[in-house]
């Protein structure tokens, strides 16, 4: 199933709304969630308190799994212990070999 994402302006200059085409008819995007606001903002604090000038899918991840009541985190918890999750992407993410980095051309 092709997925066909457009913004459109609406009619006032200060509203706008995003339409997902499904097969062929426009419906409205979903529209995000405070706890995914949270995680995504919840990120980029992740991404300054590290001192990095990216926001990349690690950081995304450490904000995912520090959120406890989210239900991903939830079913992840049951799979492994999300406080060595957590230490272990703190280890990697500090170690000379972690290569996380901007993508080229936007530092």
């Amino acid at each position: 199933m092709a997925v066909n994402r457009s913004a459109r302006s609406a009619a006032s200059a200060s509203t706008s709304t995003m339409e997902i085409m499904v097969a062929g008819m426009a419906t409205a995007a979903p529209a995000p969630t405070p706890r995914y606001q949270r995680v995504v903002g919840g990120s980029t604090a992740v991404a300054q308190q590290m001192g990095h000038f990216h926001v990349g899918v690690e950081h995304l991840f450490l904000a995912i799994i520090r959120d406890r009541d989210a239900v991903p985190t939830q079913a992840l918890s049951r799979l492994v212990d999300l406080d060595r999750v957590e230490a272990g992407l703190l280890e990697v993410m500090g170690s000379p070999s972690y290569r996380g980095q901007a993508p080229p051309g936007s530092a």
